[in-house]
């Protein structure tokens, strides 16, 4: 008796009725493609996590992250300071969270509603070593990708304003890590902090590519069914080794709904798998771009980020890298793995 997956239909269903984002939708083919080359491309490499990254105090990380976006975030710097003033930032030291038994939550941007009013906050989880400045230059871009409306103070950010809001964070992250290679800083120890952006990439890649799979088929067959692998196959659609492997992975998923949605609203979706997509995606072109040696690449990336921050439509905000092939965008992203990989000059290192 072949399986209905009831749940994971209409969790996707569900799923697509509230994110039913045509951009991404139109270009959920290439984005699959795209995460699937990238899968490849990782075959064979070992990504080692350091030992040893070196420390950097807080007022080190936030003076380098000043310098920095007096240079290249000139437009943004009043905000920046602004956010400072403010008490937008708000900075955990890693090592009391765990020494007071507490789990991490890492480092975000938020900007949540209470009594009709937007509070922005960027919360960061210092590590007093390289990784840090970094981070901290990547939330603030994230929280610069809120826009709130004058109108009725709701927000607006979209699924597919995701995909590339990672993408200009991750940019500007890299480019962190340039400026500090810059300022003398050892590159192999810049690399030791950047690899974990790497590490996290091939882990979201890994997640992104099954889930993709699944999500694209309910779109164009309707729902998920073991039957979809042949279908797949007749049309050489990217899919699953075979039957077995379908159903493992469809029934794995379908279980974490199951167990998630004990509890929810109606309204609420128990398991949100779209956040490895925007990872997936964002580093692959950010990556593209920093392996570019484009000197108006900032400018251009500064120009896609004015964009989604007056949310114009996102054809046209997608328009300024849409010609970049999935090869390419590979090729590119692989030349910034390597570099960072080369540089690390111990790959035996075993990990923690």
């Amino acid at each position: 008796m072949e399986n209905s997956y009831d749940s994971l239909n209409e969790y996707l269903n569900k799923f697509c009725n509230i994110h039913n984002d045509q951009l991404f939708y139109d270009y959920l083919n290439e984005y699959l493609e795209l995460s699937h080359q990238v899968l490849k491309m990782f075959r064979g490499k070992e990504l080692v996590v350091p030992k040893n990254i070196p420390a950097l105090s807080s007022s080190e990380s936030l003076a380098l992250c000043d310098e920095f976006i007096q240079k290249y975030l000139t437009p943004y710097y009043d905000r920046w300071k602004e956010y400072l003033n403010n008490g937008v930032f708000e900075f955990t030291d890693v090592e009391d969270i765990i020494s007071m038994g507490d789990s991490r939550k890492g480092s975000w941007s938020r900007t949540p509603f209470k009594d009709n009013q937007a509070f922005r906050e960027i919360d960061i989880e210092l590590e007093f070593n390289y990784c840090d400045p970094s981070t901290i230059i990547h939330e603030f871009m994230h929280q610069l990708n809120v826009e709130i409306s004058e109108d009725d103070r709701s927000l607006s950010l979209t699924y597919a304003r995701s995909l590339f809001t990672e993408s200009v964070s991750i940019y500007f992250e890299t480019l962190m890590f340039r400026f500090m290679e810059e300022k003398g800083f050892s590159k192999e120890d810049v690399a030791k902090a950047q690899i974990f952006r790497i590490i996290n990439w091939r882990r979201c890649c890994e997640n992104a590519v099954p889930n993709m799979i699944l999500l694209r088929d309910f779109n164009i067959f309707g729902r998920i069914s073991d039957n979809n692998l042949d279908e797949a196959m007749k049309y050489k659609l990217t899919t699953f080794g075979g039957k077995e492997t379908y159903h493992n992975v469809a029934s794995h998923l379908e279980d974490k709904i199951i167990t998630r949605s004990k509890g929810s609203s109606e309204t609420e979706i128990p398991y949100n798998f779209f956040t490895s997509f925007t990872y997936t995606v964002g580093t692959a072109l950010a990556y593209w771009a920093i392996s570019q040696n484009d000197p108006n690449m900032t400018w251009k990336f500064l120009q896609f980020n004015d964009d989604l921050l007056k949310d114009r439509d996102l054809n046209y905000a997608y328009s300024r890298f849409s010609n970049v092939s999935i090869g390419n965008l590979v090729a590119g992203a692989e030349k910034e793995v390597s570099r960072c990989t080369n540089l690390i000059k111990h790959p035996d290192e075993k990990r923690r």
